[in-house]
């Protein structure tokens, strides 16, 4: 999902409603009265509503102005904060000779306890001087079932002996509220015999527990989208694998990448979509196929296998000959003990 889709349309209806009033008077035949002449500047003002327990620190807190333009491609840019100040140690701030542009959209953010929080997106109409713009953070929800997974990636590397998997869980909270996991974690279902298990920017204990088959999030997630990354890896025989990852939505939510020409992935499941480049490196890409399968089955071929694996399967192959020789000669030897010669 394009994080800008939302402002993107509230730019192009902005855009659409100066148009539309240009064009009512444009058309209308009653005589109006003169124009008052617009001003080239507003001011915006308001506070950042400061939760219990919180404090302002010393000289104020931060407030920039961002400014929003859709360009010719239809692209949703900004050039940076429009103005910077500190409010006052109650949080009310003022921004003052502000250039009007009522083309362009509007946010004002600032941070609180570390937390990074915005206004409503909002646009300088012409009949208007002065606008009131309040920040107020976010509440905290613990209603887990609220987030959305968008996508589940699988990167899938060889090692020596072994599968690297790194997952990608694309998700979003639809809410105003943050979501607060720790008391009813986020639950993904994982292949039971993984081993080196790691989740990037993330604390054992406090921000995951994992247990066989189950790993469980416990964090706050804030509005909006957001990914997490992890890796793990899965014992392989003989240069192969096959294993099952367990979904909890459906399996065209899946993808999966191998790097060209090194793993074979073999798969009922999955539907081939072409080759991708990401970071530098061109990767195979599957999409599940759509259904209502509770689990991705797979079989990953051209892993490499341990020198070690090779020695016992020597050392084993020459304990069965040396074994089935033995039984060979002493079946051989045993007819001609029961039948001397005369």
């Amino acid at each position: 999902m394009n994080p800008f889709l939302h402002l993107r349309t509230l730019l192009l209806l902005g855009l659409l409603f100066t148009q539309g009033v240009t064009l009512t008077v444009a058309q209308t035949n009653t005589p109006v009265a003169p124009e008052v002449p617009t001003s080239a500047t507003v001011t915006v003002r308001g506070s950042v509503q400061i939760p219990a327990g919180a404090e302002v620190p010393e000289g104020g807190l931060d407030v920039v102005l961002l400014k929003f333009v859709v360009d010719a491609e239809g692209q949703v840019n900004t050039t940076g904060p429009v103005a910077r100040i500190k409010s006052d140690p109650e949080g009310h701030f003022e921004f003052q000779e502000v250039p009007r542009e009522v083309r362009a959209a509007y946010r004002v953010g600032s941070r609180v306890r570390g937390e990074l929080i915005s206004s409503e997106i909002f646009f300088m109409h012409p009949d208007q001087a002065v606008f009131e713009v309040n920040l107020a953070v976010p509440g905290v929800s613990e209603e887990t079932e609220k987030l959305e997974l968008e996508q589940t990636s699988l990167v899938l590397e060889n090692a020596l002996g072994e599968l690297r998997v790194t997952e990608v869980l694309s998700l979003i909270n639809p809410l105003r509220e943050r979501i607060d996991t720790r008391e009813r974690p986020l639950v993904v279902r994982l292949p039971e015999d993984l081993s080196e298990f790691q989740m990037m920017e993330a604390r054992p204990d406090q921000d995951y527990r994992l247990s066989p088959g189950k790993l469980e999030i416990t964090r706050i997630f804030p509005q909006g989208g957001i990914q997490l990354l992890y890796q793990y890896s899965l014992p392989a025989w003989l240069g192969s694998l096959s294993f099952s990852r367990p979904l909890t939505h459906p399996p065209e939510q899946m993808s999966v990448f191998t790097a060209i020409d090194i793993l074979e992935i073999r798969s009922e499941q999955l539907e081939f979509k072409g080759k991708q480049t990401l970071g530098g490196t061109a990767f195979r890409v599957w999409n599940g196929k759509p259904g209502s399968q509770t689990s991705l089955e797979l079989t990953v071929g051209g892993i490499p296998v341990k020198s070690q694996v090779y020695y016992v399967i020597t050392l084993f192959t020459l304990v069965l000959l040396g074994l089935l020789a033995f039984v060979f000669y002493r079946t051989r030897l045993r007819p001609a003990r029961l039948n001397p010669a005369p």
